[in-house]
């Protein structure tokens, strides 16, 4: 557009100096003819043509002028629509950014989902598998528990076939030696009538049969028990091997003598009250308010099952000492679940799976099996969020490194430069 107009102002340049060329040759063929006359009007001629030149110098003055500003005007154009342009290169950056973004966010979140998916799914199938395990383990015990009463009836069965035969042959062998003695006592009392005067060996017999009283009685005072009441407190003392002597076993303060009071009592007797004496013990630590003492519901139950009289009240104190000793353990786990950290699921799984390995019944062992089931699962849980907690800390820190380079590079942009087309 400067071109164009200079070529115009050019253009009109020169015409106008051809048309005072010819203006010029004919007023000198006007003066020749009349030269006189026409010096006044040479005088008003030069006088226009000065005006005319000045008007003419002014003229381009003024369209220099004009081509400068339209010169700067295109300029100041030309930077908007490079500003222009900019912002909008920048608007579309920063549009498909975040397009890709919400791409990258969709696709992660797609991917979140289905990985949470496929963790529900698998934890469902653990579920149905350790609900199936345990069903399982359910059976097999039930079954082996069936097979052992199986071989412990038939060895029972076999053991009273056995004892009742050993009976038969006992009495039978007892009848024949019984005949044999009495055969040979009525030789011996044949030749006894004969030395029935002799002094000596009357009394060495005499002084034998004391001595075999003494043992008998001192052996059968052995197997006695005497239970006292005194103060209060109930004493049980066994005979020793002595005729007469006896020892304390036990004071039992609190306990109450047996309902059938005897002079002598069986080693059943006395052990059926020294075992209720520490059942008695643990039921009273029961009682007390507040967390048991489970070390010495353990003692006492463990003092019991020692002097338990047959095998049911053993087995029973036996039952009770592991259930107290699974509980503890239950107790234990779910404390250290409560602390909410990977370390203590894991010491919480170690103490379940020690409570697995008593001999528990059916209800006990499910119990125990979902506790650990719970405590794997809140492992994996622990697990997993401190992952997740890495992963955006990860995620966090590359942001920041990336708006920091962003930030670093738009700092460190070289400045554009005006009047770059001059």
């Amino acid at each position: 557009m400067g071109k164009d107009s200079l070529l115009e102002s050019t253009s009109k340049k020169k015409a106008a100096a051809k048309t005072d060329k010819k203006k010029t040759a004919k007023k000198k063929t006007a003066e020749k003819k009349k030269t006189t006359a026409k010096k006044t009007t040479a005088k008003k001629t030069t006088a226009k043509k000065a005006k005319k030149t000045t008007a003419t110098k002014k003229a381009t003055t003024v369209k220099k002028a004009a081509t400068t500003k339209a010169t700067a005007k295109m300029t100041a154009k030309a930077k908007e629509d490079a500003k222009r342009k900019a912002e909008e290169e920048a608007k579309k950056k920063a549009a498909e950014e975040a397009k890709r973004k919400a791409e990258e966010d969709a696709k992660k979140k797609a991917a979140e989902e289905a990985k949470r998916k496929a963790e529900e799914v698998a934890k469902k199938k653990a579920e149905e598998e350790a609900k199936r395990k345990a069903e399982e383990d359910a059976k097999k015990k039930a079954a082996e528990e069936a097979k052992r009463k199986a071989e412990e009836d038939a060895k029972k069965k076999a053991g009273e076939e056995a004892k009742r035969k050993a009976e038969e042959d006992a009495r039978k062998k007892a009848a024949e030696e019984a005949k044999r003695r009495a055969e040979e006592e009525a030789e011996r009392k044949a030749a006894a009538i004969k030395d029935m005067f002799n002094p000596v060996k009357i009394g060495i017999v005499g002084l034998c049969a004391i001595i075999v009283l003494l043992i008998f009685s001192s052996y059968s005072n052995t197997k006695c028990y005497y239970i006292e009441d005194k103060d209060g407190a109930v004493e049980i003392w066994r005979g020793t091997f002595t005729p007469m002597g006896k020892t304390r076993l036990m004071i039992m303060p609190g306990s109450q003598m047996p309902q059938e009071q005897k002079d002598v009592y069986t080693w059943q007797d006395a052990y059926r009250l020294m075992y209720q004496h520490y059942i008695d013990k643990a039921d009273a630590i029961l009682e007390v308010p507040g967390v048991p003492d489970t070390a010495g519901l353990t003692s006492n139950l463990e003092k019991a099952v020692s002097y338990a009289p047959n095998r049911e009240l053993r087995d029973a104190a036996r039952s009770r000492m592991v259930g107290i000793r699974m509980q503890t353990l239950i107790h234990k786990a779910q404390a250290a679940l409560n602390r909410g950290t990977i370390e203590s699921a894991t010491a919480a799984i170690g103490f379940l799976k020690e409570a697995a390995k008593y001999d528990l019944s059916a209800a006990e062992a499910d119990l125990v099996q979902r506790k650990l089931a719970e405590a794997e699962t809140v492992l994996a849980d622990r697990e997993k969020a401190e992952a997740e907690a890495e992963q955006a800390a990860a995620e966090k820190a590359a942001l920041e490194a990336e708006a920091l380079e962003l930030k670093e590079a738009s700092e460190n942009q070289p400045p554009v430069v005006e009047g770059a087309d001059h």
